[in-house]
């Protein structure tokens, strides 16, 4: 039975998620259909040969108490209309702040007819970035988000089942990695633009869940040197102490020498040191640390698929956290 938006006070610890009639006032709907004709027109002032059409009415809306983000979120999943008008099956979605202030995710999958050769980009790649920003612009308008493109590249689907036809679409994919002000990364916040060369933007996804706010001191009182000599002493603590650190490099051995020490900014957490992973605290309120990598390598000296990751405040100098 559907809900009406009247009805979505959720307990914190709701994480059911439930259809939901959407309403003309809905904050989160109005704003969904404001971006949708915002997409649209920036397609077609961008250039885009076939800018996708939608019906602003959503055929179905779901409503997500949690999903893990620190805000409730919905989703509208809409039609989208081939240019002559003629219906199709649900193809586009989005995903909102239930107060209506950021969108989180836009998907959209045109019709793409797989060819027996590779697709080949028309676009340079300095015009393909331009405009992945420019859907970006759009997108974080009004944010204090400030983000630096982090990899850009032309990806090709395949499907090697499909021996006549097996190259099923391509397109353009950009990653901004979030930074403050003074550009140090905030660690985990990432956005992602897709862009399909006919139709625009078919995929933007803000990946900067935690919202986390930018500690106004942003320059460190210890020193990198100091902070990975402090590092070590927990390394090799969480290595023969952490059931994560365990389960993940249980045949590998530490190497003491950390691979790389960098300034960041990221939730102190204490995942390395909890008795229970599945039930890791993380801080809400961020800071600057010392991340500090430290490799494994196993009885033949291959290199652990990962790192192990030490934070150092680097402020105060002690330890808050870690991750892998």
């Amino acid at each position: 039975m559907l809900i009406s938006t009247l009805a979505l006070a959720a307990d914190p610890e709701d994480d059911i998620s439930r259809p939901f009639a959407a309403r003309p006032d809905d904050p989160a709907f109005l704003k969904s259909v404001s971006v949708l004709r915002e997409i649209v027109a920036e397609a077609r002032s961008l250039g885009f040969s076939e800018s996708p059409l939608f019906d602003e009415k959503p055929l179905k809306s779901i409503f997500y108490p949690s999903l893990g983000f620190s805000v409730r979120l919905k989703e509208f999943q809409l039609r989208w209309f081939e240019m002559v008008g003629q219906p199709r099956r649900p193809d586009g979605s989005i995903y909102i702040q239930e107060d209506g202030l950021l969108l989180r995710m836009f998907d959209f999958n045109p019709p793409v007819k797989p060819q027996g050769k590779p697709f080949v980009p028309n676009l340079l790649k300095e015009e393909a970035l331009k405009k992945c920003q420019g859907f970006l612009a759009l997108l974080t308008k009004g944010t204090d988000m400030h983000l630096n493109e982090n990899e850009f590249e032309f990806v090709q689907h395949m499907n090697h089942a499909n021996r006549s036809a097996p190259y099923q679409r391509a397109y353009w994919r950009a990653h901004f990695q979030r930074v403050s002000r003074t550009g140090i990364p905030v660690m985990g916040d990432m956005v992602s633009v897709w862009l399909d060369e006919r139709f625009g933007l078919i995929l933007y996804q803000n990946e900067c869940h935690s919202q986390v706010s930018i500690p106004d001191d942003e320059k460190p009182s210890v020193s990198a040197e100091t902070a990975s000599k402090e590092a070590v002493i927990f390394a090799q603590r969480v290595k023969d102490e952490s059931p994560l650190v365990k389960s993940f490099f249980g045949r590998f051995t530490l190497e003491i020498n950390p691979a790389a020490t960098v300034l960041m900014i990221c939730q102190p957490t204490d995942l390395l040191t909890c008795s229970n992973i599945y039930a890791f605290k993380r801080e809400s309120k961020a800071v600057l640390v010392w991340l500090v990598q430290f490799k494994l390598t196993d009885p033949n000296k291959k290199m652990a698929p990962t790192f192990l990751q030490i934070f150092i405040d680097a402020v105060t100098g002690k330890f808050v956290g870690g991750d892998i």
